[in-house]
């Protein structure tokens, strides 16, 4: 009686072990290697406090960057590069490249030596509350003066004439827009504080890059209140476009022009000087803080 219990038993363990190996084998086994006490932890958190920290050094590092001067006064430089231009010289060969550096530095030194004006434009869509935001604009009165006294005098307002609400009736993408019509608001009207229109000035700055300005000539081959920016560099305008300015403060914001382009320069929408003035050296320099 005993031993048939002890066999019934041993059978049943026995049946009990190959039913489980059965549904192991067929359903594989339940694998519980989760620890209740250990909370898990992104990294991410660590990345962005560490970024965080990054980003403020760099704030400050750009900031002592904007704010340095150079230890190299213009006038020992000026003086120390007369005797290197007549030492190339003296050796050169090609003659007219050694010209071709001496405007340059010429054009440098006349920068340098004057406060430069300041304008600034408001752009925007017309119609529909979307201000794309501020450019800044440098102008070489030292270089071309009559030709940026005509484009401040239309920032400031004259005679009831504002490049304020006038569109940028031509949008090239990938080259350049045309705006400043102030009087029929299309590219076909136009004037200037000296009449009509006025000849062009001089040809010694050059469409060197994006955010160029230079004067659009009209169907005289004479300059009035139109003006061109470019997106890029055109070598193609020089010699026969007068730049007077650069971007200096809101570059992203031309590109936000060069949108609403297309190839045959109708823009797609309407893009306006929403506002549009000349900026005290003081105002400046709380804008070029505020960038930072």
């Amino acid at each position: 009686m005993i031993r048939n219990v002890k066999r019934t038993l041993a059978l049943t363990t026995r049946y009990r072990f190959y039913a489980k190996y059965t549904i192991f084998k067929e359903y594989g086994g339940h694998v519980d290697c989760w620890a209740p006490d250990f909370k898990y932890k992104t990294s991410f958190d660590d990345q962005d406090r560490r970024n965080n920290v990054i980003m403020r050094e760099n704030k400050v590092m750009l900031k002592k960057i904007r704010q340095a001067e150079s230890q190299y006064p213009a006038r020992v430089f000026l003086k120390q590069w007369r005797s290197t231009h007549e030492a190339v010289e003296h050796r050169a060969r090609f003659v007219s490249i050694i010209e071709r550096l001496s405007t340059a530095l010429d054009v440098r030194k006349q920068l340098a030596e004057k406060s430069q004006t300041k304008c600034f434009f408001d752009v925007g869509i017309k119609g529909e509350n979307l201000n794309f935001g501020r450019i800044v604009f440098e102008l070489y009165d030292s270089i071309v003066p009559r030709t940026c006294e005509n484009f401040a005098a239309f920032c400031r307002g004259t005679n009831g004439l504002s490049y304020k609400n006038t569109p940028f009736h031509r949008i090239v993408s990938g080259y350049w827009c045309q705006g400043g019509d102030v009087t029929k608001f299309d590219g076909t009207g136009g004037t200037s504080i000296y009449g009509n229109s006025f000849e062009k000035e001089n040809f010694q700055l050059r469409h060197t890059g994006p955010g160029v300005l230079s004067m659009c000539n009209n169907e005289n081959d004479r300059n009035d209140s139109k003006f061109n920016l470019t997106f890029r560099r055109l070598e193609t305008m020089d010699e026969n476009n007068v730049v007077f300015g650069q971007v200096i403060g809101g570059m992203t914001n031309i590109y936000k022009i060069e949108e609403f382009g297309t190839k045959t320069g109708k823009p797609i929408k309407s893009v306006i000087v929403l506002n549009c003035g000349i900026l005290s050296k003081r105002e400046h320099e709380k804008l070029s803080k505020l960038q930072i």
